[in-house]
């Protein structure tokens, strides 16, 4: 069994666990399935919108599928968010990612 096909069995078990949506997410976007991707991280804020990390990894593939302007809203989300959390650090990472994209505009 390759990594993707033991996560799906994992999530099988158990569909709402952050880190085995994130997981898969990850999985679908290295396998290039990237609306695959993108609905395993929507579905991932839908469920979890207080996890943070994931805003950024979301917002970077959304740049990649030139969407930026999406790309911009999930950094939005994910800003706001981190100062909800009160996690600077990844507030900071966010706001470097949304710079750099506005930027590309």
């Amino acid at each position: 069994m390759n990594r993707l096909e033991v996560l799906q069995q994992l999530f099988e078990e158990d569909n709402q666990d952050p880190f085995l949506l994130f997981a898969l997410a990850k999985e679908w976007e290295k396998a290039a399935n990237y609306q695959q991707a993108l609905a395993f991280y929507e579905r991932l804020h839908t469920s979890h919108p207080g996890e943070t990390g994931f805003y950024y990894h979301w917002g970077k593939l959304l740049e990649f599928m030139d969407k930026p302007q999406k790309a911009l809203e999930i950094y939005d989300l994910g800003i706001a968010n981190a100062v909800q959390q009160g996690d600077n650090h990844a507030g900071k990472e966010l706001q470097a990612a949304r710079l750099s994209c506005a930027l590309l505009l």
